[in-house]
């Protein structure tokens, strides 16, 4: 009887293992191509290329995934093609599933698709794209910032993850997600005639002697810190090119001993192929690739002819160059005809808008004052319309970036800090320091960072994604320079009157001033009268002769400044301002000519003892300007605290915070 209870025991047992998931859960730990999860790879990562290795270029080092493809297809198959892809295109790559990424394509020329992404600095857009590679299991994305600028470290990226884990590969393919390529052709190439065990790169090989673009108005512009030499190595034009797996070892060998560049192409199978690199076999481009073409053209590109076209290629061809030309006919259409009689119409419809509109005065609170086009409706009713200057160099200037709106709300100080446009590391530095969150939660302020424009097109792109990220600049439609000072400051006065009338005081500081936050905030707290119209800063005398030496600095002409001797004005460095003595100053901008001292015309010429100077120590409050290396130690100033060091600050503000 026990036998028999013993056996049926057994019985069950084996049943339940049967049907359960532990069986594949331990088939799952002894086979790696189902077993290799997101930790793992990571492990392998930095175990090949980051725990024993120095980086010449820290930028280059490796960057954990995030998400990672199947690695069994990965695995069996003998060709992977890596697709360099925006992390928030979903579109194209849904595009290459249907055509170039197929089921059936991929079994009937044993390759696998990888697409290449980053990561996404908006957060819905990354919880979007792991939902559809544990969809899909076609995503490799890695802890990096997707950009035009990191295709170099996109590329490096998928290297390190083919590298690891398939060995076995006959070639890697590299193509941008715009490329039309031929995949009979390019299969059959590799099967035939790239040899694997060589390290060679086939593709369309640029010519000797190469110089770098040096024209900054060129999409390729290369400065000499990036790239110092006259002349290009041989490389693989962009688009598309083949590698074998020796090519791409030799390319990573040689990644810790380089400098970053962002011409990936140039990087990837130039400069990392030195050294005995791989041969770069010119196979040309008509042959296996097409030039980039719209991505809503795949199911077009996809029936080009990939050896001899059939009849039924010839009839598909037909028909879509008839729709095309249908579509070109009604794009001449509407530019010739339609787009001219609706400008006609918009510009109807504004005049007569601008004739009849009610000023836009008193509450404008129901507007989002964080977007640009409400900020510039607001300053054109208040300081535009009907009002004529005097100077036209000092009407108002249209805003192009404008604070967050609960950037300003949340604080009672505000600090305007005059900024270049090309010194985001400066902008850095004071975040770090008297921009510090924590320093601006215990004194209560916040500050926006005024800018003007560049010429370069490089600038404003940074600049923008700079504003993304903190919310505090804002930017007008000037020329950013050092005699631009005046418009600048101007420019920002008028959007405190529109955005921020809430603000106890203003804070105009430049950006290389070290001042004691401690001892300002409590000044403005305490001692400034926010409904008086005053200034409360460094008081320079009335009766200075303006400066007429040719080799200072503040030289003024006669034509600029035809007065003997200057009013009562603030210093220029800093200066504390109300509501009121803004006001004041804004209603006689119309009046007066341009001046390019900043501190003498705004807080002098238009001032004119409308509101009160209120002299104030600079030392106790402000120190000289300083450079911005000094920031370290300038950051101790709010302390209170004379002559101390560096470790001693450190040790004061720990006990301090």
């Amino acid at each position: 009887m026990r036998r028999k209870r013993f056996c049926l025991l057994i019985f069950l047992a084996a049943i339940f293992w049967e049907t359960s998931h532990f069986p594949r859960a331990w088939e799952n730990i002894f086979n790696g191509d189902h077993y290799y999860d997101v930790n793992r790879l990571n492990l392998d990562l930095f175990a090949h290329y980051g725990d024993n290795k120095t980086y010449m270029d820290e930028i280059l080092h490796p960057y954990r995934y995030l998400i990672v493809p199947d690695i069994a297809r990965v695995r069996h198959s003998s060709i992977t093609v890596l697709v360099l892809s925006s992390v928030g295109d979903f579109h194209t790559r849904e595009q290459w599933r249907l055509t170039y990424a197929n089921v059936e394509n991929k079994e009937k020329y044993n390759y696998n698709v990888v697409f290449l992404c980053g990561l996404a600095k908006e957060p819905y857009i990354n919880d979007k794209i792991k939902v559809e590679g544990e969809t899909y299991g076609d995503i490799l994305q890695a802890d990096f910032i997707d950009s035009y600028r990191n295709i170099s470290i996109k590329i490096l990226s998928g290297f390190r993850f083919i590298s690891i884990l398939s060995e076995g590969l006959k070639a890697v393919i590299r193509m941008d997600d715009d490329m039309n390529w031929r995949v009979a052709n390019v299969t059959d190439f590799i099967h035939t005639t790239v040899k694997p065990e060589k390290k060679a790169f086939y593709c369309e090989r640029s010519e000797r002697g190469i110089s770098p673009t040096r024209d900054r108005r060129n999409k390729w512009f290369l400065t000499m810190e990036e790239y110092p030499y006259a002349e290009l190595p041989t490389y693989c034009r962009g688009g598309s090119y083949i590698a074998t797996m020796p090519a791409v070892h030799h390319v990573l060998q040689n990644v810790h001993s380089s400098r970053f560049l962002w011409l990936e192409d140039v990087f990837i199978t130039g400069m990392l192929n030195r050294n005995e690199g791989a041969t770069v076999v010119d196979i040309g481009r008509r042959r296996f690739f097409r030039n980039k073409a719209n991505v809503d053209s795949f199911d077009y590109a996809w029936r080009i002819p990939e050896k001899k076209g059939t009849q039924s290629d010839v009839t598909t061809f037909n028909m879509y160059r008839f729709h095309l030309r249908i579509l070109l006919f009604a794009a001449a259409l509407f530019q010739l005809v339609i787009l001219p009689f609706l400008t006609i119409l918009l510009y109807l419809y504004g005049t007569y808008a601008r004739k009849f509109a009610v000023p836009l005065e008193g509450n404008v609170n129901h507007l989002d004052l964080s977007v640009v086009d409400n900020v510039n409706r607001i300053l054109d009713a208040k300081f535009g319309g009907n009002r004529t200057y005097r100077d036209s160099a000092l009407a108002p200037v249209a805003y192009l970036i404008v604070p967050t709106r609960m950037h300003i709300q949340q604080r009672r100080i505000l600090v305007l800090v005059p900024s270049d446009v090309k010194n985001r590391e400066n902008r850095n530095i004071w975040r770090r320091t008297y921009g510090h969150p924590r320093n601006k939660e215990k004194f209560g302020y916040t500050a926006i960072f005024c800018v003007g424009t560049s010429h370069d097109p490089s600038d404003e792109s940074r600049l923008l994604d700079e504003a993304l990220d903190y919310g505090d600049i804002l930017q007008a439609d000037f020329v950013d320079s050092y005699r631009n000072l005046t418009i600048k400051m101007l420019t920002a006065i008028r959007y405190v009157v529109i955005a921020a009338r809430e603000a106890k005081s203003v804070f105009k500081v430049d950006d290389d001033v070290s001042w004691r936050i401690r001892s300002v905030t409590a000044y403005i707290h305490n001692v400034v009268n926010s409904k008086a119209c005053s200034f409360h800063c460094y008081r320079h005398e009335a009766g200075g002769a303006p400066p007429r030496n040719k080799w200072r600095k503040w030289y003024t002409t006669v034509e600029e400044y035809p007065f003997k001797t200057l009013p009562t004005y603030c210093l220029g460095w800093s200066y504390i301002a109300t509501l009121p003595a803004l006001d004041a100053v804004l209603s006689r901008v119309h009046l007066e000519r341009f001046l390019w001292l900043e501190d003498v015309f705004i807080s002098g010429v238009l001032n004119q003892n409308v509101a009160e100077v209120v002299g104030i120590d600079k030392r106790r409050y402000f120190r000289n300007k300083s450079d911005f290396r000094l920031f370290p130690k300038a950051w101790f100033y709010h302390l209170q605290h004379r002559n101390i060091t560096i470790e001693r600050g450190y040790t004061i503000l720990n006990k301090s915070y």
